[in-house]
């Protein structure tokens, strides 16, 4: 399934000093899905910590939130070699406040990539009860949303030629023609 933040990853990867990457909006828009897909394609491993649904793995971050520090928990945790063209995903990041707070040291100490995705997460976290910090300024966000109109139609398996053809259609406000409509997959036709 191709989304369009993708490209943002790319050039946030490719950007020279880029912070951790900080992906975050609502339920079921596909962060997951499109962060570790992401992950697999542009690094040579990854690590994927899920703390929704694997909460004991909140324990990795329960000492020092010195970057180097984590790294080397989280490989100890995991069993793996990281090394620079590795990436930690950190999905569900707001079910562990010091995770979410780590990743300004993660920013500072530069020692490898982590992304962290979530949902809903000004609600989640309430960082002026517990006095942790607020990594914000020393990460790299990026809103995600659901699936544009051209975004399903490439999750439908609809040729880019098709796609270009209707998109001049509709912006230039002219009647899409009946052998596009028909070109479309059944459940898209109209």
């Amino acid at each position: 399934m191709k989304r369009k933040i993708e490209a943002d990853m790319v050039a946030w990867k490719e950007r020279e000093g880029h912070k951790p990457l900080l992906v975050y909006g609502g339920r079921q828009e596909g962060k997951t899905y499109s962060v570790t897909e992401f992950a697999r394609k542009a690094y040579s491993r990854f690590i994927y910590i899920n703390f929704e649904k694997r909460p004991e793995k909140k324990s990795i971050f329960s000492g020092s939130l010195d970057a180097r520090y984590l790294c080397k928990r989280i490989q100890e945790y995991e069993g793996v070699t990281l090394d620079k063209d590795s990436v930690i995903v950190l999905d569900e990041i707001g079910y562990c406040k010091n995770a979410f707070s780590s990743l300004k040291s993660f920013a500072e100490e530069c020692v490898m990539d982590v992304i962290a995705s979530g949902s809903m997460l000004g609600i989640v976290l309430d960082r002026t009860k517990d006095g942790r910090i607020s990594p914000m300024g020393f990460v790299d966000a990026m809103e995600m949303f659901p699936m544009d109109f051209e975004e399903f139609l490439w999750a439908a398996g609809v040729s880019e030629k098709l796609i270009d053809e209707l998109k001049t259609s509709i912006l230039e406000q002219k009647k899409i023609n009946e052998y596009l409509l028909d070109s479309l997959p059944a459940p898209l036709s109209f």
